[in-house]
């Protein structure tokens, strides 16, 4: 079933440039080695030409054809060493042009000053990382319309959406929506939300694996569920499970806070109905400024997780997102794991996420195609319901890939808790709005 996957670290470069180095040296004295091979039979065949040799020049002949294709060869290896010398000077500018991105003050400014030189020095090599990073801001679109995924039969019934769907990734990366960057804050004031306690929940044990994980996210009346651990030295950590929208349409006269308006605003980068409902959560919950946090998130539930993560104030360990439309650009302390569907249309949204590697070493971006046969219930969004994603998570645990070790690692930090609580919580919109 791991086979299904696409386990990555994420963003565009996905390769070591000095492990390109190293390849290119070894196709130059590969290179080197058949040009010298070359010039050896092609001398030998030369001189039993001179001497006569029987069977009518036949042997010479051979001899002088393998030497061709042997110099055939080393232009080939040559070209290799070439390109992959080429790939190894555009993936540094587009890592450069990522930190960049993240970087402030003294460190932007030096950040600068080696683009510079970069785009000097390789102008060929700045050429394909500019083009390289405009085809990738559009791999989400071309994903969700590929033939592999089920949507794709209903795009000939809708002629304008292929091309929406492209328009899409280019106004939202000119709009800086889908990367939520660090240091990134929520404007304005949420809309008025009242927190109703649900109650204690079970089971009250940590999560074995990410498919239990995810299985916790509240799908019905709760909206948020918030786990405290208290580990054997007396500290408290905290595991955030975070439901996605519930009420798809625009008007706000109803109670239900996770709703469309709320993407909006925290798609827009404003305060929201919802997150304010999870940050009451977090608070009736007991969990400090600066705790450490555990965040699962679907949906809304994910980009509420993102705006947690970055904007929150809390020590967030661990971040797995769901079928987000957002991608969160936490730093090194926070371990980000993003599931994707390519057959799913709300991470499209994320345009394609950070071209760099987002979180602590070992973060993952998970994608599959969830729900590959076309159909009807395309229509209802199969791909993006959290049972599918639930089954994608159960794949990851299953998964033999190495790359998996550090997720399991941190997992496995809230299993050492002496005692294990659980709260959920819904909310409605307070009554300025609803009445």
């Amino acid at each position: 079933m791991s086979d299904d996957l696409d386990i990555r670290s994420g963003g565009l470069v996905a390769v070591d440039p000095g492990e390109l180095r190293q390849a290119a040296v070894r196709y130059a004295a590969l290179a080197a080695d058949l040009q010298t091979a070359a010039r050896q039979l092609g001398e030998q065949a030369r001189r039993l030409g001179d001497l006569g040799v029987a069977y009518g020049g036949l042997v010479p002949a051979r001899i002088q054809r393998t030497a061709q294709r042997m110099w055939s060869s080393a232009d080939d290896a040559d070209g290799l060493c070439r390109r992959l010398r080429l790939l190894a000077e555009v993936y540094e500018i587009v890592e450069l042009r990522a930190e960049r991105a993240l970087a402030t003050g003294g460190r932007r400014a030096e950040l600068d000053g080696l683009l510079a030189s970069a785009r000097s020095a390789h102008p060929d090599a700045a050429r394909a990382a500019d083009r390289e990073l405009e085809s990738w801001s559009g791999n989400a679109a071309r994903g969700i319309l590929s033939a592999d995924n089920g949507l794709a039969w209903w795009m000939p019934l809708f002629p304008a959406a292929a091309a929406l769907m492209g328009a899409q990734q280019v106004v939202l990366r000119m709009l800086g929506r889908g990367r939520i960057g660090a240091g990134r804050h929520l404007d304005g004031t949420a809309p008025p939300v009242e927190l109703l306690p649900v109650g204690a929940a079970r089971p009250s044990v940590p999560p074995p694996d990410l498919g239990t994980a995810l299985e916790r996210i509240p799908s019905g009346d709760a909206r948020v569920r918030v786990e405290t651990y208290t580990m054997p030295d007396g500290s408290r950590r905290y595991a955030v499970y975070l439901a996605g929208t519930r009420d798809f349409s625009l008007r706000t006269d109803h109670p239900e806070a996770w709703d469309m308006d709320s993407n909006l605003r925290l798609d827009a980068h404003r305060n929201a109905a919802s997150y304010e409902a999870a940050r009451q959560a977090l608070a009736a919950a007991g969990v400090p400024e600066g705790a450490r946090l555990y965040l699962f998130g679907h949906s809304q539930g994910g980009l509420i997780a993102d705006w947690l993560a970055i904007d929150g104030g809390y020590d967030t360990r661990l971040l797995v997102t769901a079928g987000s439309p957002t991608e969160a650009e936490v730093g090194l302390g926070t371990l980000s794991v993003q599931l994707r569907h390519t057959d799913d249309i709300v991470p499209s949204f994320a345009a394609g996420g950070s071209p760099g590697t987002v979180g602590a070493p070992g973060s993952l971006v998970v994608e599959r195609t969830g729900d590959p046969g076309a159909g009807a219930q395309d229509l209802r969004a199969a791909a993006h319901h959290l049972t599918v994603y639930v089954a994608t998570a159960r794949m990851l645990d299953a998964a033999p890939d190495p790359r998996t070790a550090r997720m399991r690692e941190v997992l496995g930090e809230l299993r050492s808790a002496r005692s294990v609580t659980a709260m959920e919580y819904d909310a409605r919109r307070g009554s300025e709005v609803t009445r």
